[in-house]
């Protein structure tokens, strides 16, 4: 069962990960895009990734490979600065990006929509992208500094 998420993962939802013309900013935005609603896919990572597990430890370390490939990608194209630390930054991207899947239920409770559903993740990702850019500080995307 494993491989089979892995590979769910990592097909065509992990090259575009991988791609950073491909337009997508998180894993996130990733299974938004590729899983149907109603997928169990999300919950079943989960488990996984909570459960202290070979399989869990082993996800864990492809995601985090995914995401490192997925830095040296948007840096090598002048999208990202790979950081001091470039692992550390991958892990902080990956951690923040997981915190999605692992407080879906209650992110959808306090938002009043589902953060991997298409209206959610309209909501969801220009706010990260913003941070991500310019920090707490920053004006939401396409809003002049007031």
């Amino acid at each position: 069962m494993f491989e089979a998420m892995l590979g769910e993962l990592t097909g065509e939802g992990g090259a575009e990960l991988l791609d950073p013309g491909a337009g997508a900013a998180s894993l996130s935005e990733v299974f938004a895009r590729h899983l149907p609603a109603d997928s169990p896919l999300p919950g079943h990572l989960c488990r996984l990734l909570l459960a202290d597990s070979n399989a869990g430890t082993r996800l864990f370390r492809r995601l985090f490979d995914l995401s490192r490939t997925a830095l040296n990608g948007l840096a090598a194209a002048g999208l990202a600065a790979p950081g001091r630390d470039p692992a550390v930054r991958a892990a902080f991207l990956l951690a923040n990006d997981l915190a999605v899947f692992l407080l879906r239920d209650r992110l959808a409770e306090v938002l009043g929509t589902d953060p991997l559903s298409p209206d959610g993740m309209a909501r969801w990702a220009p706010e990260t992208l913003s941070i991500y850019a310019g920090g707490l500080t920053a004006p939401p995307h396409g809003e002049a500094s007031q």
